[in-house]
């Protein structure tokens, strides 16, 4: 039996390590996972678990923070192998050149990969040759394994939530958990992984997306129900749930059957919902957000951006919504390439006319140009954004940077993320558009402006996304920053 620890900086659930922790303890391994601020913090937590396996997620957002955590182990003494995963590993696996810490780096799906490798530790076996895996020899070189094909998704192990539940109270106090159905998305969005992704893997949407059998979903469902007492929502995780017509339709169906009655939320794509898909997701009285991407306001951005949807498919989509009172969130960015000021104004013009006299909910996200996506050569292109930074990794892989700040250096992109400190305060409040329009978008960026922002959204966006109360919202703030302060 081997012993892998997960390591992260932030107080989430990762469905990738509840996933992958799914897959070893169904091999007979233990997992672990360890969560932290800061270098200090998570060594003496893989200290006290003495694992085989650190397993380190190479996430563009935090990348620089886990390279620095992983010179960090070495130096105290970590003996064990370090395995590099995530999107950074399997987009750009020459990391392992930078991390020279680490001993593998995983490409693409971790599952089978890190139970071979588990087994091969456990037994002391040659690993070098496991698929998926780049493994680090004594001598310095790096074999390239090749890509595994993709698994069949039924046959995957149900996500370990205890991984995290054990760890701390905190994760046990949390009201909602995530599925994850299947795999892939049909869309090919220039700004979103899934294109980049399929062409790693060279396959196409028939062999990429991928959904489990409705009663699968339906009996993880059952199990939640049984064994979390504390759960109240299901948080649909897929990147587009509504692109199989048949699959939501059977899924209501078996949902309705089985007497469920546990609120969900899922994702989808205003063109797939029609009337049958709504009226499906309206009988089950318990859908009560979907998740759709408006992307921008501007059709022919949008376009550009190959998210092919048009004003007309938005404005049908939302009125069915609304005569079936199922309630939607809109997802949208600003400070994309070749947007204008006016654009953005009209991303949240539009976003209000769809709320169809309802109370707007939008999630607006800052652009992050990030490497290895299509976006990025427009980025380039448009002369907004500054090359050299938008490909330095420490500018990207930084948590502060990509989650606040905007990689716009035009002076209009300035004026656009002021607009966006505002987004909520403007889609709320129609007597203080004209302000901000005439004076907001004028002010320089500080950290006024970015706390309004942050709690302007987690009040008007966020809490609805989990069907939080406003008690529990302020509950979770609380605890979160009081253990984000800890490190620990």
């Amino acid at each position: 039996m081997a012993k892998v620890m997960f390591l992260q900086q932030i107080w989430f659930p990762a469905q990738a390590v509840t996933q992958l922790s799914g897959e070893l303890k169904r091999a007979g391994h233990q997992a672990n996972v360890a969560i932290g601020i800061n270098e200090d913090s998570l060594w003496k937590q893989i200290k006290r678990y003495n694992p085989d396996i650190v397993a380190v997620p190479i996430i563009t957002s935090f990348r620089k923070f886990m390279l620095s955590v992983t010179k960090h182990i070495r130096e105290k003494g970590y003996k064990g192998k370090i395995v590099l995963g995530g999107y950074d590993a399997s987009f750009s696996p020459e990391v392992i050149n930078e991390f020279t810490e680490a001993d593998v780096l995983c490409r693409g799906e971790g599952d089978e990969a890190l139970v071979e490798l588990a087994n091969a530790i456990e037994k002391k076996e040659d690993y070098s040759n496991i698929k998926n895996l780049w493994v680090r020899k004594e001598n310095g070189e790096i074999i390239q394994n090749e890509l595994r094909p993709f698994s069949n998704v039924n046959k995957k192990a149900w996500d370990d939530r205890d991984i995290y539940r054990n760890y701390h109270q905190f994760f046990k106090d949390l009201e909602f958990e995530l599925i994850m159905v299947g795999r892939g998305c049909p869309w090919k969005c220039t700004y979103c992984y899934n294109h980049t992704y399929a062409k790693m893997y060279k396959v196409g949407n028939s062999q990429y997306v991928q959904l489990r059998d409705p009663q699968n979903v339906i009996d993880e469902i059952l199990m939640i129900k049984r064994k979390y007492k504390k759960v109240k929502n299901i948080f649909f995780n897929d990147s587009d749930l509504t692109c199989d017509k048949n699959w939501i339709i059977k899924f209501c169906e078996l949902f309705n059957k089985h007497k469920i009655n546990m609120p969900f939320t899922l994702n989808g794509v205003a063109s797939e919902i029609d009337e049958d898909v709504a009226k499906a997701l309206a009988s089950t009285k318990n859908c009560y957000l979907i998740r759709f991407g408006l992307e921008t306001g501007s059709q022919e951005l949008r376009f550009k951006m190959r998210k092919t949807v048009t004003d007309e498919q938005f404005r049908i989509c939302t009125k069915l919504l609304k005569k079936y009172k199922i309630k939607y969130s809109m997802q949208a960015m600003m400070g994309l390439p070749y947007e204008t000021l006016d654009d953005a104004f009209k991303t949240l013009d539009f976003a209000i006319e769809l709320s169809n006299g309802r109370k707007s909910l939008v999630a607006m996200n800052l652009f992050t140009p990030f490497p290895k996506l299509d976006i990025v050569k427009d980025s380039i292109e448009s002369n907004q954004f500054d090359a050299k930074e938008i490909s330095d990794t420490n500018e990207i892989g930084d948590n502060g940077r990509t989650f606040v700040g905007m990689f716009r250096t035009d002076p209009e992109g300035e004026k656009i993320l002021m607009l966006s400190r505002f987004c909520q305060i403007y889609l709320n409040f129609p007597f203080l558009r004209k302000w901000i329009r005439d004076h907001a978008i004028y002010q320089k960026d500080n950290l006024a402006y970015q706390m309004l922002w942050r709690l302007s959204d987690y009040y008007y966006t966020s809490r609805h996304h989990v069907n939080a109360s406003i008690p529990w919202l302020i509950k979770y703030l609380l605890v979160y920053r009081n253990l984000s302060a800890r490190g620990s």
